[in-house]
């Protein structure tokens, strides 16, 4: 609410019985819907919502664990979609390279929220030194260069793909 007092809950364009209904819904019709798709895809579809859960109640407050955590669900979708394929191992690198990225921005994101996580009792990365999360952020750069610097060696995607990714990592 006070970190970001515009979205729809703290505006009070939705109330929170209501919320809960809509997060039911969305539940269920993920569950069903990857059901539908395959056997395998609905049990993996279990695995990001139970996380999810685990992370709203016992991560959200909790430095850099939450980070992990939010960075791998970012990363799980490419993996997801490749269930099941015959090259699944290829979408191995893109899936680390998505997850080191977020892990930067997560912790970019707790720091914008420090003080309305502060008010709200979480402590979250955003209480870690600053010099601490430079270092962080310093090897998950260079993870992320040598990850990268790997798919080009490989020959495992084009040179588009790597102007993408390094476009998204300068900044």
């Amino acid at each position: 609410c006070i970190s970001h007092p515009d979205r729809p809950l703290p505006k009070g364009e939705i109330s929170i019985r209501a919320a809960k209904i809509y997060l039911l819904f969305l539940l269920c019709g993920a569950l069903v819907f990857s059901y539908c798709v395959s056997i395998t895809h609905g049990n993996a579809t279990l695995i990001p919502l139970g996380i999810l859960i685990f992370y709203s109640f016992y991560l959200k407050g909790t430095p850099l664990a939450g980070n992990f955590v939010v960075a791998s669900l970012v990363a799980y979708p490419l993996l997801y979609g490749g269930l099941g394929a015959p090259d699944f191992t290829n979408l191995i690198p893109p899936a680390i390279l998505a997850f080191l990225l977020n892990i930067s921005r997560e912790i970019v994101k707790d720091l914008q929220d420090k003080t309305g996580d502060q008010i709200a009792g979480y402590r979250t990365t955003a209480s870690i030194s600053a010099k601490v999360l430079r270092r962080i952020i310093y090897v998950q750069s260079l993870l992320y260069i040598s990850v990268l610097v790997l798919t080009i060696i490989t020959h495992l995607f084009g040179m588009t793909y790597t102007i993408i990714c390094l476009g998204a990592a300068i900044p």
